[in-house]
């Protein structure tokens, strides 16, 4: 297959993943209702919400998590270490004299407790 072919499969393809995502809205049943009828050798899920990982986390396929809350689950993982940054941004602020810091996340990140970020920002290092 020549250069361009791949590069117009490759084209369809992104769309195609696209328009899934888009459609699928981050709903846990329509993802794994999707997930169960897709042929696939391994899943690679990107920021997953908490309950979507626990639902592979529980499937044979294998999963890896990219970002997402997926600690103590037992899926292969990977992600930046977002702790120390929110550690020095609110030492940041402390020493620049800020003692009512807001935080805006979703409430999955929040829900039922914390993230280990969002709990950095909140014990105030």
């Amino acid at each position: 297959m020549g250069l361009s072919a791949r590069r117009a499969r490759n084209s369809r393809w992104s769309r195609s993943v696209n328009l899934r995502a888009e459609f699928l809205r981050h709903d846990v049943r329509r993802i794994t209702s999707h997930l169960t009828i897709t042929p696939a050798d391994a899943w690679v899920i990107e920021s997953g919400s908490r309950e979507l990982l626990e639902w592979c986390a529980a499937q044979e396929l294998p999963c890896m998590a990219l970002y997402g809350r997926s600690g103590g689950l037992p899926l292969a993982r990977t992600g930046p270490d977002k702790v120390l940054a929110y550690r020095a941004a609110t030492r940041q602020l402390l020493e620049f004299g800020h003692r009512r810091i807001v935080l805006i996340v979703r409430a999955g990140r929040r829900l039922p407790t914390p993230g280990n970020c969002e709990s950095a920002l909140l014990l105030r290092p």
